[in-house]
């Protein structure tokens, strides 16, 4: 594992912030979806990191999402550039 580089798991990719602290931010969906879910952590590779970030442009090709749910770890969100409507309720 490396700093920048990118990983997919479940309906989303992963970009690695920190190796040694274990932590990632969501950088794409992989497949259009109407509820984003935001998990906690992730495993890659073997390992658990934690998602601390929605990075920008991250569900720019899920415009039809109405429900996003973040994950308690989730410290940073680019909210306005992230690609999610101004209509979708956030949990």
């Amino acid at each position: 594992m490396k700093k920048g580089q990118t990983y997919s798991s479940g309906n989303y990719q992963y970009k690695v912030l920190d190796v040694s602290k274990k932590t990632v931010a969501v950088t794409k969906t992989l497949k259009a979806s109407k509820t984003i879910k935001v998990p906690n952590t992730v495993k890659i590779k073997g390992s658990s990191y934690k998602v601390v970030e929605i990075a920008k442009g991250a569900f720019k090709n899920n415009k039809k999402a109405v429900t996003v749910t973040i994950g308690k770890n989730v410290k940073k969100i680019f909210k306005k550039k992230s690609g999610i409507s101004s209509k979708a309720v956030f949990k």
